[in-house]
């Protein structure tokens, strides 16, 4: 239990670190006191840190090398606080946080992540594996492994396997990654050079590096209790935009947490599906924020809007893309809606949320490059799944 939940909120209190400088600063320009709240600030604060280290991964798995994470993330926690305080002075502005002491209700949903993520230790010092049937678990736990030993970028990466079997082509390579020899390495290639899962592995794999591999049993405790802790403080910060009831906000946090779905989708494997949870509620602040902003007397800025959607898009790609497209889809689909209802609104988003999307993907080339290149692949092994599949079918 110490072990995980140690690891666990330093992870959380690195994430708020990198992310509060910025989360402040949009704060201070949306100029109402409302955005400066407790909640909605710390809100922001985990969103900028999970797109700060997700950034980190992309750029030192894609480009600079693997082990080179923990300085790129420090570098931009260094950069995103100097920042603050150039700007601090140039705008002179002093900060202030407003809250009340009903805010620290927001401790009972974290008290029950806690408690629902018990299962991954058997006592105070011996963490435990919990998963279920699927493979998905042990291919997450293998692929933090593994990383550090495939090569060191994605680039050295893809041409390893591509050397092994003798293909040129990843499409071709991907078509005999099972006939590669280490059920280990395959799970690291499968998750690295083709399903782009970076945000998570890539992090971990530093873990691993700087704890042992006996730090692999740590990845599914550790993963739940900080994906909670984030779903807790962001479903708190969000509703504290619309209401400031912090018992609702509190009973709403507690319902999300307690998301039955959600856990048996992390117990049978969706590991990274749980660490792109910062990315899922970020992109529904985003659309918050543009139904808000035409309601106060001074509307802020768009650009505030999209730096958030940017952050949440970034998070998604680099952690979970499948996510990514569903959410697009979404709200590819609720466009009409605000159509008919609010066409300032409809603007607003037909504008804001795909090119904040656009510019993730041209702010991350090496990470676009991976994932359009198997594309159509993914989306035909995913043809088995949802509705098409026996499990889901319509009656």
């Amino acid at each position: 239990m110490l072990i995980v939940v140690a690891v666990s909120l330093g992870i959380v209190l690195a994430l708020l670190a990198a992310g509060f400088p910025i989360a402040y600063l949009l704060a201070h320009k949306m100029k109402q006191d409302a955005y400066k709240r407790f909640p909605f600030l710390i809100s922001l604060a985990i969103l900028f840190g999970f797109a700060i280290s997700a950034f980190a991964s992309v750029f030192s798995y894609g480009s600079l090398g693997i082990d080179t994470y923990p300085y790129v993330f420090i570098t931009l926690l260094i950069l995103s606080w100097v920042i603050f305080l150039i700007l601090k002075k140039k705008w002179k502005f002093k900060m202030g946080i407003f809250g009340s002491k009903f805010d620290l209700l927001l401790l009972l949903p974290i008290a029950w992540s806690l408690f629902l993520s018990r299962s991954n230790w058997t006592s105070l010092t011996a963490p435990i594996i919990r998963a279920g049937d699927g493979p998905d678990t042990s291919q997450n736990l293998m692929t933090a492994l593994s990383a550090r030993t495939l090569g060191n970028t994605w680039w050295s990466q893809a041409h390893n396997i591509n050397s092994f079997f003798g293909h040129d082509s990843l499409r071709q390579s991907v078509m005999d990654l099972y006939r590669y020899p280490s059920f280990r390495d395959q799970a690291g290639f499968d998750y690295l050079v083709f399903g782009t899962r970076w945000g998570l592995s890539v992090p971990y794999s530093q873990i691993l590096r700087f704890f042992g591999d006996k730090a692999t049993i740590w990845e599914t405790g550790v993963v739940l209790l900080v994906a909670l802790i984030t779903l807790s403080i962001m479903v708190f910060g969000l509703f504290s935009l619309f209401s400031k009831s912090s018992v609702a906000a509190t009973a709403t946090a507690l319902i999300c947490v307690s998301n039955s779905a959600l856990l048996v989708q992390y117990f049978n494997g969706g590991l990274s599906q749980v660490w792109s949870i910062a990315g899922i509620l970020g992109l529904f602040t985003a659309l918050s924020l543009l139904l808000q902003r035409r309601r106060v007397e001074q509307p802020f800025s768009s650009w505030i809007v999209g730096i958030v959607a940017f952050a949440s898009w970034l998070v998604l790609l680099a952690t979970y893309v499948d996510a990514a497209i569903i959410l697009a889809l979404f709200i590819f689909l609720t466009l009409p809606i605000y159509y008919f209802f609010n066409r300032t609104v409809f603007k607003d988003m037909l504008r804001i949320i795909p090119l904040s999307g656009l510019a993730v993907l041209a702010a991350t080339p090496v990470l676009t490059y991976a994932t359009l290149i198997t594309f159509d692949l993914r989306l035909r092994a995913a043809t088995g799944t949802g509705i098409p599949s026996a499990i889901w079918a319509f009656p």
